[in-house]
């Protein structure tokens, strides 16, 4: 594992509530316990997965891997973790019968399945029809897939760099809601802003939104897209996507056009075929699922599209992803700094505050930050230094204050720490505070 930038540099921007480097994160990665031969591979793409492993159409894993890749995702890390939990669901593994004939149909038929040529869906043979030689029959198999305990998936994700903020596993969404809840809380002092982490799951169709945690229980970071496992792609895909460097590059995941299905022929010899995903078309179940924070693909304006756009506790995803990036490369971008030994004068701290607003910049470049925002708070000062008054607008979208040195210590001078460094930012939920802390040479 690398070494921690945040022992150089401790950038936390957080939440204001109201009275109360290197850039882009393309890598989401998704711990799987279904494939034991994928121990820790990479992909950019799905041909390149089909080249290099067993993962065939109609796999679970090909699901995962289909939706990342076909709503733009751009590189899927697959890292092999063993399950030790209960086993909470099965999927199910269909292969043509080449035994079966008009001798055993009948012994065998209470087993078999067929393709429903409507639906393009396995259906239990019906125990009435004849034997056909000119229908393929498939045999079921059922794979238990076990889910994680909490110390396995919270381990392997702690133990992962800074860069992976987007991460997804075959576990349940009780399991993932659990290490959400331990690795992204507030109360642990040791976690800054850019280990921060967005995990996101699944929530089968065979759950309710009774059963989500709720209020206080919430994992912050914790995104759930209902439908098959591994339909939550379409977030990791979606995030993968994010270019700093581009013009109004941030956008809201609401109303995101979206690819969840896909179909495959399971016998080459006929054209019957099979579909796998879905999106939902009841009003009913939509906005049930919409007023829990809970995304879904839906059938709106000619498209399949995201309907949501939301956490579970309800912050939006763009914006608590965005945050933990500016975090990220603020931090890069300083350290890089430090790395060349800046003078410990004025002219450092000028350099400094360069750095700061160059990288600022970017995100209000891309629409990260807006410049319509106004600080509504009481004065924020620091030892009778004025930071920022009541009801001034941010109208470059960021603000940083330098602190002269004469507000250190003798102590913290003879370390040669940096005078604290102010940096507020302006997105489209409010305005949140930065205390820059490092040291220059």
């Amino acid at each position: 594992m690398a070494i921690k930038l945040d022992n150089f540099v401790n950038v936390n921007i957080k939440y204001h509530l109201s009275s109360q480097l290197a850039g882009n994160r393309e890598t989401v990665v998704l711990f799987q316990s279904i494939d034991n031969k994928i121990k820790d591979t990479t992909f950019s793409s799905l041909s390149e997965l089909k080249k290099k492993t067993s993962v065939k159409e109609g796999d679970m894993l090909y699901y995962y891997a289909y939706t990342f890749f076909a709503n733009g995702g751009i590189k899927l890390r697959i890292i092999y973790l063993e399950a030790t939990g209960s086993v909470y669901t099965h999927f199910a593994n269909f292969s043509i019968d080449k035994e079966v004939d008009e001798d055993n149909y009948n012994t065998k038929k209470s087993t078999l399945y067929v393709i429903d040529t409507t639906n393009k869906q396995f259906k239990l043979v019906d125990q009435t029809a004849s034997y056909s030689a000119n229908i393929t029959y498939y045999d079921k198999t059922e794979t238990s897939i076990k889910d994680y305990t909490q110390n396995e998936l919270e381990g392997a994700i702690k133990a992962l760099d800074m860069e992976y903020i987007v991460i997804a596993s075959t576990g349940s969404f009780t399991t993932m809601n659990t290490v959400a809840f331990n690795i992204n809380k507030e109360t642990d002092t040791t976690q800054t802003q850019i280990w921060k982490k967005k995990l996101i799951t699944c929530m089968p169709t065979s759950a309710t939104v009774n059963d989500l945690p709720k209020d206080d229980n919430i994992g912050d970071g914790l995104i759930i897209k209902y439908g098959i496992l591994g339909v939550e792609m379409t977030i990791g895909a979606y995030l993968s996507k994010i270019n700093i460097d581009y013009a109004n590059s941030v956008q809201d995941y609401d109303y995101t056009s979206e690819k969840v299905q896909y179909s495959y022929q399971p016998n080459p010899s006929t054209t019957d075929t099979i579909t796998v995903g879905e999106f939902y078309t009841d009003n009913e179940l939509v906005a049930e699922l919409m007023e829990a924070n809970v995304n879904v693909d839906g059938e709106l304006v000619g498209a399949v599209r995201n309907l949501g756009g939301n956490q579970l506790n309800g912050n939006d995803i763009v914006n608590h992803y965005m945050l933990i990036l500016l975090n990220q490369t603020l931090t890069e971008r300083l350290v890089s700094l430090l790395s060349k030994k800046v003078k410990y004068n004025a002219t450092g701290l000028s350099l400094i505050g360069a750095e700061i607003s160059r990288e600022l910049q970017r995100y209000l470049n891309n629409g990260y930050l807006t410049t319509d925002k106004c600080w509504t708070e009481d004065d924020l000062e620091y030892q009778g230094i004025t930071i920022i008054s009541k009801n001034t607008p941010l109208k470059t979208g960021y603000k940083y204050v330098i602190l002269p040195f004469s507000v250190l210590s003798p102590e913290d001078l003879a370390a040669h720490k940096l005078p604290p460094i102010y940096i507020l930012v302006a997105d489209s939920y409010g305005i949140r505070k930065i205390n820059v802390v490092g040291e220059i040479f």
